[in-house]
């Protein structure tokens, strides 16, 4: 599935769309695209589903938060992790889409330093967590995540790795 992650040259709606532009990532294959506005209608008008994207009367409609919550650089989640029906991470992208996937125990320093677009961090005593916005995650178990080619490569050498094993 695609997700939003970005979008420059936003403007307010009915003023300069044509040059907005849309960042697109897709988790299962780590491509990413930055497409204009009416290619990306387009995209789900021929039945490409994003996940924090819908179409409702030829408009695009923001599902998880607002369009300006993705204008900054800013993270956006991709999907919650799990391991024996415990949260143990999250699969997220930075505004240029490098995908990595986050244990938890890295989630509140990221979310010190970013903005999340499609979430809030929430820190308690008991256990912090990401909440989404207008919503839920994807919910994937941990067997079934998409290591990137850096993570592959710490795991290969045996370097101390940040990364979900």
């Amino acid at each position: 599935m695609w997700y939003m992650v970005h979008i420059s040259n936003y403007a307010n709606p009915g003023k300069m769309r044509d040059s907005v532009i849309y960042t697109l990532v897709n988790y299962d294959t780590f491509e990413v695209l930055n497409l204009k506005e009416k290619d990306t209608i387009q995209m789900i008008s021929n039945g490409m589903q994003i996940g924090n994207l819908a179409l409702e009367n030829k408009m695009l409609r923001c599902t998880m938060g607002n369009f300006t919550n993705y204008i900054n650089k800013e993270i956006t989640v991709l999907k919650a992790i799990y391991k024996n029906r415990k949260l143990v991470g999250y699969a997220v992208s930075d505004w240029i889409g490098r995908i990595c996937n986050m244990p938890m125990d890295k989630i509140g320093f990221l979310a010190k330093r970013f903005n999340i677009s499609n979430g809030v961090y929430v820190g308690r005593n008991n256990g912090s967590y990401i909440k989404a916005k207008n919503g839920s995650f994807e919910k994937i178990d941990i067997k079934d995540i998409r290591y990137t080619t850096d993570e592959i490569e710490e795991m290969k050498h045996n370097l101390k790795t940040n990364i979900i094993l």
